[in-house]
């Protein structure tokens, strides 16, 4: 088995490879468990690099532990999987923290996105592999994050018997929808409760709650899909 460095620099490669020359970013990547850190950084026109020091300051701090970098690099889940979050301040396999002075403006958050997608997902294209097996639990269900880009966000959801996907009250200010894949289960939003079930696909509008639940043995299943402003 390669070691972290080994395999840092391969999906260094990787992501060049996919990402061309058109990005201009230092990012400080931090193995926990021996405490080790490398930098990766691109600059328009250049190739990413990977070294062991920095002259400048980064401007994201990425740390994670050897067993999440290789299960990443392995393909048991990738990049957004492991950061995925219900709530800013959560702890998650693959972590990170923004450096003094940095801003989260929206330019920045596309940036950090699209090299999460693309660096930490060592494949080309990008494959996800979509079951419980690559998935970890949020917003009370088995989480896959598929493809993101600027107004646009997926992903792929289960949910067992007796779990529930949001809380009551769970809003979001964009366009949303469900297209149930297998599996019957019931979804509430605002006040109506409905049924729903597979080969269907179902709207939830900006600002609605809506939750999902399961009642049966068979999984419930769905393609999560958000679009528009602030998605």
């Amino acid at each position: 088995m390669k070691n972290v460095e080994e395999i840092l620099e391969e999906m260094t490669k990787i992501y060049s490879e996919k990402a061309g020359h058109n990005q201009s970013f230092l990012f400080k990547l931090t193995e926990t468990t021996q405490n080790k850190s490398w930098y990766i950084s691109s600059k328009t026109g250049q190739t990413a690099r990977l070294t062991k020091t920095s002259a400048e300051d980064p401007q994201i701090v990425f740390t994670f532990t050897k067993n999440t970098l290789f299960d990443i690099y392995s393909g048991k889940m990738t990049g957004f999987t492991a950061i995925g979050r219900e709530n800013i301040s959560d702890k998650t396999p693959l972590d990170f923290e923004l450096a003094p002075g940095a801003q989260m403006t929206e330019a920045f958050m596309d940036k950090m996105c699209g090299f999460i997608q693309q660096f930490f997902n060592p494949t080309i294209p990008e494959t996800i592999t979509l079951d419980k097996s690559h998935s970890r639990q949020v917003h009370g269900a088995h989480a896959i994050p598929m493809f993101y880009h600027t107004g646009f966000r997926s992903g792929w959801y289960q949910i067992d018997k007796g779990e529930k996907l949001n809380n009551e009250g769970d809003t979001n200010p964009f366009s949303q929808a469900f297209v149930i894949i297998q599996g019957h289960g019931y979804a509430k939003k605002r006040e109506i409760t409905q049924e729903v079930g597979a080969g269907k696909a179902y709207f939830i509008p900006p600002d609605s709650d809506h939750v999902l639940w399961n009642e049966e043995e068979t999984p419930l299943q769905l393609i999560y899909l958000a679009w528009g402003e602030k998605a």
